[in-house]
């Protein structure tokens, strides 16, 4: 399943590679709970930083912190 929204939250964060903070952990798990990972048989097994481009990076452009999850449909 892949859900693609567009979400602007201002997080302070120091570095673009920085972990998720808690805030965007549970602005990603809202998120898809919204959808239908809101179903009782889905189970969250993480919630992690999707690397920005290394280009990106290195040239110094802003980058947008995305979120990576899995999860488990038990049904």
């Amino acid at each position: 399943m892949t859900l693609t929204t567009e979400v602007q939250t201002v997080v302070g964060v120091s570095h673009p590679l920085d972990p998720l903070s808690r805030a965007e952990i549970s602005r990603a798990a809202s998120i898809l709970k919204d959808g239908q990972a809101g179903a009782e048989s889905f189970r969250f097994i993480s919630i992690e930083l999707r690397e920005p481009d290394k280009e990106l990076l290195r040239s110094g452009a802003k980058t947008v912190r995305e979120a990576d999850a899995v999860l488990v449909n038990r049904a």
